[in-house]
């Protein structure tokens, strides 16, 4: 079964999805993509972005780092 799993997953391939589209026209994942609406860019740089941290070691902005 984990076998089987495996390589369903390893075929799995997003070549149309929105985020593909905007990925393609934006040419980085750190630009706005073109497609998407404010918040979404905004959902998609609190995925990506990196976070910052204080002197206190706790996440004072930025993104998540996923």
């Amino acid at each position: 079964m984990r076998e089987c799993l495996s390589q369903f997953v390893r075929s799995i391939q997003s070549f149309d999805s929105k985020y593909d589209v905007g990925r393609a026209a934006a040419g980085s994942d750190m630009m706005p993509f073109s497609n998407f609406t404010a918040q979404e860019n905004q959902g998609k740089m609190l995925f990506l972005g990196p976070p910052q941290f204080g002197p206190g070691g706790l996440r004072q902005g930025g993104g998540l780092g996923c």
